[in-house]
């Protein structure tokens, strides 16, 4: 069972892996920013995951790696800026359009500023 999961130090970021998945499926079938919120959170995730096991030494820090979580965390910021209205979404819905995509962005930043 202990491995179930994994590593023990991606607990966490499995289980918002899980939950972005589950949005990202609620999102698809019933149109909502639900949707929107699951794919912030799968791409902020795999990009995290990533900065994590480059500042445990799991991987080699590669440029290549390094570009990926970049290009992940782009996605993810044009999914949320690019919809129409975004001044009027963030004010009326605010946890998928706001709350959500600075926590992604935060997590990063933390996990790849952090020391050891």
């Amino acid at each position: 069972m202990a491995n179930f999961l994994g590593d023990k130090r991606f607990l966490w970021s499995t289980i918002a892996l899980g939950i972005g998945i589950v949005a990202l499926a609620g999102g698809i079938t019933t149109p909502s920013s639900l949707g929107i919120a699951g794919a912030v959170i799968i791409l902020g995730v795999l990009a995290y995951r990533s900065a994590k096991r480059r500042k445990l030494n799991m991987v080699e820090a590669t440029t290549t790696r390094k570009t990926m979580e970049i290009v992940a965390l782009v996605v993810a910021f044009l999914i949320v800026f690019l919809q129409t209205d975004i001044q009027r979404l963030m004010y009326e819905d605010p946890f998928p359009n706001l709350i959500i995509p600075l926590w992604v962005f935060g997590a990063y930043l933390y996990i790849s500023f952090s020391k050891k």
